[in-house]
């Protein structure tokens, strides 16, 4: 298609302890249209050494986001003045912070994309906030869901990675099931040139990559390590990332007495999260709540059998038995039972190693570039069209 000038936001860079799978997928899709000659307009949060360095792509550094809640309106404040000056073809939002952004797109003409990738919309109305465990987060993240509702509304066209996330915008926010389109994240092709560098079943290592926060289900992967440990005691738990229940949770280890069996790495690089992939025999994703999470299929594109709660759009991503294992949410028993399955079957594990590889290499970011292009070709000749409203 045709070259074009496109502007996108980011909160963080790459080596911003709080950036996670989003800005990742963010990072390749600017990439991947910078890649094709596209004119890409990046307003982040910091420094991003490695985006000023990618050809056709103009970074422009605003102040360090801030995470406050319901949203930061410095920041939105500053997405709408970078946009008025910039003059872009096309605006690809990616946050609830992009909804001034958006409208100003909306009032000008300029067509506008916008992102979800949200593990849930939960608690969005009334009754789900006052049966919200803790009122007040509830009832801040409620707010923030309204706004991010009205940078959706403002938008041309909605892109979500996930089939569920498409029918819950449906059913919680009315929008009509033609105006989503559903394009999955693309897996980086590193993933794939992974080759196991230790001695098979000498130990059974487990590996869990995530923020430190309740819904990504750390607490349980730990109870159900305590009850694995029963009966296996060569095994190791190594934890690649950082949140606010770091703390929490290394308590809660002490308590179970499987400390000396782990190892929280905390935030780190993505070249040391492709050595932790190299050196573990299993992924587990035991999350509550899950979008169409990039660590799934990184896994998966990395030789690990992925044990992973059902949650989302992540049965999307792996048949169960077949390229991973799929278990109940928010139960450590049958985690454990996954896991021991595992330890004792090497035909089960090495199986599904090899059915997960041909899986994760199904999902290219250069498919996604493409689909997004469609999706921009798509707006721009057909100027007059409002796809959500």
């Amino acid at each position: 298609m045709k070259k074009r000038k496109i502007i996108t936001f980011l909160k963080y860079s790459l080596d911003d302890p709080h950036s996670g799978g989003g800005e990742i997928t963010l990072e390749n899709t600017i990439r991947g249209l910078a890649g094709k000659s596209h004119e890409v307009y990046v307003i982040v949060g910091g420094k991003d050494e490695t985006l000023k360095k990618t050809p056709n792509v103009t970074v422009h550094q605003t102040p360090a986001y801030k995470n406050l809640r319901p949203i930061d309106f410095f920041s939105a404040a500053r997405w709408l003045k970078k946009t008025a000056e910039i003059k872009p073809e096309i605006i690809h939002s990616f946050y609830a912070e992009s909804f001034l952004a958006n409208l100003y797109g909306r009032l000008k003409g300029i067509p506008v994309v916008q992102e979800i990738h949200y593990a849930d919309l939960h608690p969005y109305t009334l009754k789900e906030v006052l049966e919200y465990p803790k009122k007040l987060s509830g009832f801040l993240w409620a707010v923030h869901l309204r706004i991010a509702k009205l940078g959706a509304k403002s938008a041309d066209i909605i892109i979500t990675p996930s089939k569920y996330m498409k029918d819950k915008m449906i059913g919680k926010w009315g929008i009509k099931p033609g105006k989503i389109e559903v394009i999955p994240v693309g897996v980086n092709e590193d993933v794939f040139t992974i080759k196991k560098s230790k001695k098979e079943w000498d130990s059974f290592r487990i590996l869990f990559v995530g923020r430190l926060v309740r819904e990504k289900g750390l607490d349980l992967l730990l109870q159900s390590i305590n009850k694995v440990s029963e009966t296996h005691t060569n095994l190791f738990l190594t934890i690649v990332g950082e949140g606010p229940l770091r703390r929490e949770y290394e308590k809660l280890a002490k308590e179970l007495g499987i400390n000396e069996k782990m190892s929280f790495v905390g935030w780190t690089s993505r070249e040391n999260i492709l050595g932790y992939f190299e050196v573990s025999d299993v992924l587990v994703v035991p999350s509550l709540a899950e979008n169409f999470p990039r660590i799934t299929l990184e896994g998966m594109g990395a030789g690990l059998p992925v044990i992973a709660a059902s949650v989302g759009g992540i049965p999307e991503q792996i048949t169960d038995g077949v390229d991973g294992i799929l278990i109940e949410p928010a139960s450590p028993g049958k985690l454990a039972f996954a896991l021991n399955e595992l330890i004792l079957k090497k035909e089960k594990m090495s199986r599904l190693r090899n059915n997960a590889r041909v899986t994760a290499s199904r999902y290219s970011i250069e498919e996604s570039i493409i689909r997004l292009e469609g999706v921009y070709h798509k707006l721009l000749h057909n100027p007059g069209i409002k796809l959500v409203k």
